[in-house]
């Protein structure tokens, strides 16, 4: 029996907690006794760091937790390169039960392969491990891929999380689904560009009428005066026509700056869509071969623009010399595109941060009652690339 063995009784005595025991085994027979090595790895705690620092337990767990404390900066800066030298990491379970937390927020969205979804997952991933927390990514798409209904995964989550974010998600799950579990179970929640009526919900939204004025307002200064614009599709379901309320907003701007400017609403300018880039190659294809060719195309979201870019691309019409376009949310791809796109940016960043402190503030002001809802508004910036310049005469 290895040595080891009979000491395991007096390092748990002092709070030692055995991570990992490894045994090599011998090679031969032979060489048993004299080759069989153990490997243990010990989890260093506060305590053991606040003993090599001279300082008390609850002041090592307060300034690696980052909590107000006075003390000095020398002090501090010996506490923070104990715990990095001795391989420090803080033991969740009992965080879990000593401040009633998981520190976990579930972030959901109707697709998390969305690549809106992917750039606001993106920058919230590292903001909250900045605020200590980690995400349980969860996918409403797969889950019905799974036959597991959003609803009874909300149930279950609610028992393993601090709070939730919600990103659209408005395919899967109605405002009266989010109201009556919010009701039933009392959590933390924040809806992104997605604001659920009544003031029991807070949410993050971006500013569709001023990112969608700043880009029809380019278009018309470039002199277009066809503009073309594919909105989200209209869907009936059992609460009646629904539409995604992003694409429904920026739609409904659209038709009235086209009238404030005189430019008449043409219906065949306007072409119904779902979120993908082949609808929106079928969509090019078909402004393409109407009696007016448009000038100009706005497209409700980047990947229908490039759908668009192709169709023209494939039928000799060349982008931005005889079509302009131009969409909505700045995804990655949309500066590397050929020609690199014209697009209303979201602030990512900016709604990552919103979106997570509002949340951290209900989690923390839990007993605050009664619970007021806050609602922010993100601003867009417009940002001019190749696929847009003026209309050829």
């Amino acid at each position: 029996m290895p040595y080891f063995v009979f000491f395991l009784p007096l390092l748990c005595k002092h709070g030692y907690t055995l991570v990992n025991i490894r045994l090599q085994k011998p090679e031969s027979v032979a060489d048993a006794g004299v080759t069989f090595r153990t490997e243990v790895k010990i989890k260093v705690t506060t305590t053991d760091i606040a003993k090599l620092a001279g300082v008390s337990q609850s002041t090592v767990s307060r300034v690696l937790n980052e909590a107000p404390i006075r003390i000095s900066p020398a002090r501090k800066r010996k506490i923070l390169a104990l715990a990095e030298k001795l391989n420090y990491t803080p033991n969740r379970s009992a965080r879990t039960l000593k401040m009633g937390k998981h520190q976990v927020i579930a972030v959901m969205a109707y697709d998390i392969t969305d690549a809106f979804a992917v750039e606001c997952i993106s920058m919230m991933e590292s903001y909250l491990a900045e605020k200590q927390y980690r995400a349980e990514w969860i996918s409403c798409a797969y889950a019905r891929r799974q036959k597991v209904e959003p609803k009874r995964m909300l149930a279950e989550l609610a028992q393993s999380v601090d709070g939730m974010i919600v990103i659209e998600a408005d395919r899967a799950l109605k405002d009266a689904d989010l109201l009556k579990f919010w009701a039933s179970t009392n959590i933390p929640m924040v809806t992104v560009i997605r604001r659920i009526p009544g003031d029991m919900i807070s949410s993050v939204t971006l500013d569709d009428e001023a990112g969608t004025t700043r880009l029809v307002e380019h278009l018309v200064e470039l002199g277009h005066k066809r503009i073309a614009f594919c909105y989200h599709r209209y869907k009936f379901s059992g609460d009646g026509l629904s539409c995604h309320p992003t694409a429904a907003r920026r739609h409904e701007v659209f038709k009235r700056l086209i009238k404030q400017h005189g430019l008449g609403e043409d219906p065949d300018l306007q072409i119904a869509v779902d979120d993908n880039p082949k609808d929106g190659y079928e969509a090019g294809r078909m402004l393409i071969s109407g009696a007016n060719l448009p000038t100009a195309i706005i497209a409700f979201k980047d990947l229908i623009a490039m759908g668009l870019i192709k169709a023209c691309y494939d039928h000799g019409i060349n982008i931005p010399g005889n079509m302009s376009i131009a969409s909505f949310d700045n995804i990655r791809i949309a500066e590397i595109t050929s020609p690199a796109l014209t697009t209303v940016a979201a602030n990512y960043a900016e709604i990552a941060r919103l979106s997570i402190d509002e949340l951290i503030r209900q989690i923390e002001n839990a007993a605050e009652k009664p619970f007021k809802a806050s609602h922010y508004v993100s601003e867009p910036e417009l940002i001019i690339r190749e696929s847009t310049m003026p209309r050829q005469q």
